[in-house]
């Protein structure tokens, strides 16, 4: 699906009006169902591939022309787009049978509420509303069943990548009351890549799940703009959520494998700004940016078989979102109160199990790798900013990873379990006025906090009759940098001026290994370490002057890591080791 939908006032249109809505909506659904089955006396394949595509554009438009307005203004540009798609792939024959499926899909639209080209637009109030609301809802199996080899696989990939932008550009707007933009998303990915087989002699059974979204939202006044109302808002948000469960399931007489396979990424740009252009308001300005993200990932391997069983799943999650508020350029900015603030909510939630039981030698490991790495920014660059009464800037980050990886492994002569969590958090908040910017104010603060926690377990179990080797590993890492402060600047605060920057960072680390066997040899290692860099400060030649100046720097940091190990057997052996480290700095200074 690839519409154009527009709605526009273009071509040095004059309009005059009591009111005028312009709008744009489009709402797209793709419901899709592919199957392929196949049964055979000897060897039989089984197939299925969906591909699905919507990729729109939707536009609310003033360009170039003068519009005159008694009432109210109002710009909207919406979008509701869904994918539904199940593909399964199904085989079974007496010697040899391959079931697979594989399922592409994809948004990217484009959504956009704009004045722009040098218009000139007078109204009693005015709303721009740029919207989005995307999901893919995609199911992907593979079966198969054999009396000799069977191999089952599924594959599932989905992304989407928007752009949701409202802004005025380049343009002339006069609002008597209230002029508000808003940019937002609302994006979702429910994904279940599964695929399993059974087989006398061999089986295989995997699935890999890829899962992207990368939107990019944005509330501006740019291009030179002159803009003025009675109050002004600007707000860009975005909510993007996957759900993502793989597994691979395989049973054999002799030999069976099973893997699953999860990669989930957020990346997106979230911003509000007003850049190179003249804003006046009588009133407040308030100038948003939020963005609230989660993964939730949960990968399976599992497998048994008579002589050899092996099972793994290794799930991969990032998170890196800008989130970004700012004046910048060679803006002009006057208001009675002005709020520039930046917000993110990440959360990542993994899960990842392998579990092989078989009669003879059996592997079982899990592996989950998770990241969260934004940068949150409320700025003034290189601007003119003059309120009346109270000029607030605040940053502000909550993330926060829960993690647990399970390796299980039974068999009667010799198996191994492995886990493997590995977690990082490397944010960057700054609440900062930078570079040539001057601002005058009544009063003003600057205000950044972080609060970040990882929370993993890690564990394995190994059983055999001869031999058994099972380890769980865990490391966590903070290393945030939290600044608030006055870089080079001319600030002129008539009544309180007040710098903060503070950090909560919090990591609770489990890691428990148990094997029985007669070998039996265990280990387990958890390590922990903060390391943020917090600072509020006045630098760089910046020129200051205040009723009275405030700056705070804190830090409440907590690391808690424990390991513990079972080891039973003829011959036992086990190696436990737990670190944990705060050396972060946190500093106040003038300089």
């Amino acid at each position: 699906i690839a519409n154009t939908v527009e709605s526009t006032i273009t071509g040095s249109a004059i309009v005059d009006a009591g009111a005028v809505s312009v709008a744009a909506s489009d709402t797209s659904t793709i419901e899709a169902i592919a199957g392929g089955v196949a049964v055979s006396s000897s060897a039989s394949f089984g197939a299925a591939v969906a591909t699905n595509d919507i990729g729109n554009t939707i536009k609310a438009l003033v360009d170039c022309s003068t519009v005159t307005v008694a009432d109210a203004m109002t710009l909207s540009a919406t979008s509701g787009a869904t994918i539904s798609n199940i593909t399964v792939g199904g085989s079974g024959a007496s010697t040899f049978a391959l079931g697979g499926s594989v399922s592409l899909n994809d948004i990217a639209n484009t959504v956009e509420a704009v004045i722009s080209g040098g218009a000139d637009v007078t109204t009693d109030s005015m709303s721009l509303v740029a919207a989005d609301i995307s999901t893919i809802e995609a199911l992907a199996g593979g079966v198969a069943g054999a009396g000799s080899a069977a191999i089952g696989a599924a594959v599932a990939t989905n992304e989407i990548d928007n752009t949701i932008t409202a802004s005025i550009n380049a343009a002339t707007v006069s609002v008597t009351g209230d002029l508000s933009l808003s940019a937002t998303s609302a994006a979702g990915l429910d994904t279940l890549a599964v695929g399993g087989s059974g087989a006398g002699t061999f089986a295989l059974g995997g699935s890999v799940s890829l899962n992207d979204i990368a939107n990019m939202v944005e509330a501006s006044i740019t291009g030179g703009a002159t803009v003025d109302a009675d109050s002004m808002s600007l707000a860009s948000a975005d909510t993007s959520t996957i759900e993502a469960l793989a597994g691979g399931v395989a049973g054999a007489g002799s030999v069976a494998i099973g893997a699953a396979v999860a990669t989930n990424e957020i990346d997106n740009s979230v911003k509000v700004m007003t850049d190179d252009s003249t804003v006046t308001a009588t009133g407040a300005l308030s100038m948003s940016a939020a963005s609230e993200t989660t993964i939730s990932s949960t990968t399976v391997g599992g497998a048994v078989s008579g002589s050899f069983a092996g099972a793994g799943s290794v799930s991969l999650n990032d998170i890196a979102n800008t989130v970004e508020a700012k004046i910048s350029g060679a803006a002009f900015v006057d208001a009675y109160s002005i709020i520039v603030a930046a917000s993110d909510t990440s959360t990542i939630e993994a899960f990842a199990g392998g579990i092989a039981v078989s009669g003879t030698a059996s592997v079982g490991a899990a592996v989950a790798t998770n990241d969260i790495d934004n940068t949150v920014t409320a700025l003034v660059d290189g601007s003119t900013v003059t309120v009346t009464g109270t000029l607030t800037f605040s940053a502000t980050s909550n993330s926060e990873i829960n993690s647990t990886t399970v390796g299980g492994a039974v068999s009667g002569s010799f198996s191994g379990a492995g886990s493997v969590s590995l977690n990082d958090i490397a944010n960057t908040v700054e609440a900062a006025i930078t570079g040539t910017a001057i601002v005058d104010a009544g009063s003003m603060s600057l205000t950044t906090n972080d609060t970040s926690e990882i929370n993993a377990i890690a564990g394995t179990g190994a059983g055999a009759g001869v031999a058994a080797v099972g380890a769980a590993v865990t490391t966590n890492d903070i290393g945030n940098t939290i600044n608030a402060g006055i870089d080079g600047a001319t600030v002129i605060v008539a009544g309180e001026l007040t710098v903060s920057a503070t950090s909560g960072a919090t990591i609770n680390s489990t890691t428990v290994a148990g094997v029985g066997s007669s070998i039996a040899i265990a280990g387990s290692v958890s390590q922990t370490d903060i390391e943020n860099t917090v600072e509020a400060f006045i630098s760089g030649g910046a020129i200051v002057a205040a009723g009275s100046v405030s700056l705070l720097s804190r830090s409440n940091n907590k690391a808690n890591s424990s390991t513990n190990g079972i080891v039973a057997g003829g011959v036992a052996l086990g190696f436990m080791e737990s670190r944990a480290n705060d050396h972060g700095t946190t500093s106040a200074f003038i300089d």
